[in-house]
């Protein structure tokens, strides 16, 4: 079920489980009180929330939650990688959503990993996840000042922007699924050959193994946690683009190296802010 409104969303859940399922997936932060409220009340379904963090969960409802940062970095690498103005830029959703955060600061500390000081990283929160047209103008700004590597990390908002700079021939890097299959419609659209990646969230993964431990009884409610060290966060193939050898060999060290614990974000994984500045 695609739920058009917030308030559908107690109805739409009730309709699910009408249907007596064995598990229930919910996705998107909005709905962890009703998803919550629904586990409570419904003791035999195994509950799986994306992106749902709760301070206690009930003992049949997983909140899967990313290492966003490190998505983040990973993207940020790739762009310092390809960069030849040394300006990168980000257009994110809303600055109060963590996961946002997460993301962008991880992409500024990834590209200083790559650059250092030699690197400008051009930012931008937006109120609306739902408006590719104001990501677009993002990218667009972020092009006039010198921008030649450009992400989106807010939705189709973010999405806007990455399709904006590809058709302008800039590199572009989407987030949390591979766009070459969403926005860039399997490399029909126009731009596809400047999508270098996207940073990519293992939604898939996490459903599927929580889906097998309802299944064989291991199931047990709590956070589920998806970093580069499960395979939960990495990057999706480069397709059509033509990434240097140098890049593709750069960002998979990057990835390596979080996966194994010998590069640190630096950036907290609760709030995205960088470790050691003041928690808002």
């Amino acid at each position: 079920i695609e739920t058009a409104s917030e308030a559908d969303y107690a109805a739409n859940i009730a309709t699910s489980l009408s249907q007596d399922p064995d598990v229930l997936v919910t996705v998107g932060f909005l709905i962890t009180t009703d998803t919550g409220l629904a586990a409570a009340d419904n003791p035999d379904v195994s509950f799986i929330g994306i992106d749902q963090w709760m301070p206690e969960y009930p003992a049949n409802m997983v909140g899967v939650l990313f290492n966003e940062h490190e998505g983040g970095f990973i993207a940020g690498a790739l762009a310092a990688s390809l960069t030849e103005s040394g300006v990168v830029g980000v257009v994110g959703g809303r600055e109060d959503v963590p996961p946002v955060v997460k993301f962008v600061n991880g992409y500024e500390a990834g590209a200083k990993y790559i650059l250092g000081a030699d690197v400008r990283v051009l930012s931008i929160y937006n109120e609306s996840f739902t408006d590719p047209a104001k990501g677009a103008s993002d990218a667009a700004q972020f092009m006039g000042e010198g921008a030649d590597v450009i992400v989106g990390a807010g939705g189709p908002t973010g999405s806007g922007g990455v399709k904006a700079a590809a058709e302008a021939g800039a590199w572009a890097i989407g987030v949390d699924q591979d766009e070459y299959f969403t926005t860039f419609a399997g490399g029909t659209a126009p731009g596809s050959e400047f999508l270098a990646s996207s940073a990519m969230k293992r939604v898939d993964l996490a459903v599927f193994r929580n889906i097998a431990a309802a299944i064989d009884g291991s199931f047990a409610g709590g956070m589920y946690i998806l970093t580069a060290a499960n395979d939960g966060i990495t990057y999706a193939p480069f397709h059509d683009a033509m990434i240097p050898d140098g890049a593709a060999a750069k960002v998979e060290e990057v990835r390596a190296g979080l996966a194994a614990g010998t590069i640190d974000t630096g950036i907290c994984g609760i709030d995205g802010l960088y470790l050691g500045a003041e928690s808002a």
